[in-house]
C-alpha cells in the first residue's frame, strides 16, 4: 500500500482521535485529579494497542538500529546474566538477557526476540503514557492529537531506555500531584528507584518533585526560566565544570566523546512552541486556580520543561531530560484549550489550535518520520 509518509501517519492519527472522541461520548466517571471526566475504557485500549504495535514492531528510527545491532552482537559473543537489578540500567539489562534466550527464533534473518525487546520497552512507556492522557487529560481526543502533534509519540522511539524509565514514573503521576507533600513523596520514591534501574537520570525527578510544588507564577517559576537563559549565556564558563563532573560516572562518554564540542541546539520553533502555552496559562491563571495545588504543579512542570528546552538551544542533548516532562505539556495544552473553548467557542478554538499544531507538527515534530520502517507491516514503511 503506497502512501506518502506524512499521509500514513495522518490517517493513523485521524483513526485514533476518532476512537478517543467516541470514548469521550460515553464517560464512565469523574477523576479527582485535574477534575476531568474519564472516557469509556474501550477508548483506552483502542488507542494504546495500535500505538504499541506501531512503535514496538518498528525496524529502525532514532536509536533503534543501535539497540538492535548491540543485541545481535551480544548474541554472537554470548550474553552473560547481568550482575543484578539495582544499578542504573539493571532492569533494562535483565530484559535484554531474557530476550536473548530466544535467539533461535528468526524473522527476515534477524532474532525475533530482539524485536520483542523493543515491543516490551514500547509497552513500558506507552501503556502508562496513554493511561495518563485517558485518565487525566481534559479532552481525551484532543490529548491524543497533541500526543502526535507535539512530537511526543515519535520521540518515544528515540532514547528508548529513558522513555521506559519515564513510563515507570508516569505510573506514579497521581502521587506527583498529591496535595500532601510527604504522603505523595513516600509513594513517589519507589517509582523513582524502579525507574533508575532503567536509566539513572530518572533520579532527577526527586528534586523536581519539590521544585514544582511552589505556587504557579511565583518567583520559583520565573527563576527556572531566568536560570536557563543564564545557563545558555554563560555556557563557556559552566560547561568545563559540568563535563568534569561527568568523567567518573556512567555518562563519561558524553564528557570525552565530543558531544558538547559543537553548539548543535534544538530547533528554535520547537522552543517557541514549548514556551507559547505559558502565555495563555498566565492570562488564564484565575481559571487555572480552580485546580488548586494540582494546577500549580502542572504549570511549574511546564515552566521546567520550557527552561530545559531553552538550555537545549546550546546543545540538543539537554532536551533528553524533558522526556520525563513532555506528557505534562500535553495535559496543560488540553486544559488551556478546554478553558478557551468555553470563552471563544468550540469552532474558533479548534480551528486556531489545529492550524498552529499542524504547522508545528509538519515543520518540526515530524521531520524524522521519513526514515521510519517496519519489518512486520511493510505498508507502513516510508522508505521506498
Amino acid at each position: 500500500m503506497f502512501l506518502p509518509s506524512n499521509i500514513k501517519l495522518h490517517v493513523i492519527l485521524a483513526v485514533l482521535c476518532a476512537a478517543a472522541w467516541m470514548a469521550q461520548q460515553l464517560p464512565v466517571r469523574r477523576s479527582r485529579l485535574l477534575q476531568n471526566s474519564v472516557p469509556n475504557p474501550i477508548g483506552y485500549v483502542a488507542v494504546a494497542v495500535p500505538l504499541i504495535l506501531f512503535s514496538g514492531l518498528r525496524g529502525n528510527y532514532g536509536d533503534t538500529l543501535f539497540y538492535r545491532h548491540s543485541y545481535i552482537l551480544q548474541l554472537e559473543k554470548g550474553v552473560g546474566k547481568p550482575a543484578g537489578w539495582f544499578h542504573g540500567n539493571g532492569l533494562f539489562s535483565m530484559v535484554q538477557y531474557w530476550c536473548a534466550t530466544g535467539k533461535e527464533l528468526v524473522h527476515n534473518g534477524e532474532p525475533v526476540w530482539g524485536q520483542l525487546m523493543l515491543l516490551v520497552i514500547s509497552m513500558c512507556f506507552l501503556i502508562p503514557a496513554v493511561w495518563v492522557l485517558y485518565r487525566y487529560a481534559d479532552g481525551y481526543a484532543m490529548a491524543v492529537f497533541f500526543f502526535f502533534a507535539t512530537g511526543t509519540f515519535m520521540s518515544s522511539m528515540n532514547g528508548i531506555r529513558q522513555y521506559a524509565a519515564a513510563g515507570i514514573l508516569l505510573m506514579a503521576t497521581r502521587f506527583l500531584f498529591e496535595d500532601n507533600l510527604w504522603h505523595g513523596l513516600l509513594r513517589y520514591l519507589p517509582f523513582c528507584v524502579l525507574a533508575w534501574t532503567m536509566h539513572s537520570s530518572a533520579l532527577v525527578m526527586i528534586p523536581i518533585f519539590f521544585v514544582v510544588r511552589f505556587r504557579a507564577f511565583s518567583w520559583m517559576s520565573y527563576l527556572m526560566l531566568a536560570g536557563s537563559v543564564l545557563a545558555v549565556l554563560g555556557s563557556s564558563f559552566i560547561m568545563p565544570g559540568f563535563l568534569s563532573s561527568l568523567k567518573d560516572t556512567e555518562f563519561s562518554v558524553y564528557a570525552t566523546g565530543g558531544w558538547f564540542n559543537s553548539t548543535d541546539g534544538v530547533n528554535i520553533l520547537r522552543v517557541a512552541a514549548v514556551l507559547a502555552p505559558l502565555v495563555p496559562a498566565y492570562l488564564l491563571r484565575d481559571d487555572l486556580q480552580a485546580l488548586g495545588r494540582q494546577g500549580d504543579i502542572l504549570i511549574n512542570l511546564n515552566f521546567l520543561n520550557a527552561a530545559i528546552y531553552v538550555i537545549g538551544l546550546y546543545n540538543w542533548i539537554f532536551v533528553r531530560f524533558t522526556i520525563y516532562l513532555s506528557i505534562y505539556h500535553v495535559l496543560l495544552l488540553c486544559k488551556l484549550f478546554s478553558i478557551l473553548k468555553k470563552k471563544m467557542g468550540a469552532m474558533n478554538i479548534y480551528s486556531l489550535g489545529g492550524m498552529a499544531a499542524y504547522f508545528y507538527y509538519s515543520s518540526v515534530a515530524n521531520y524524522d518520520f521519513i526514515d521510519f520502517s517496519n519489518y512486520w507491516f511493510p505498508w507502513l514503511n516510508t522508505i521506498h
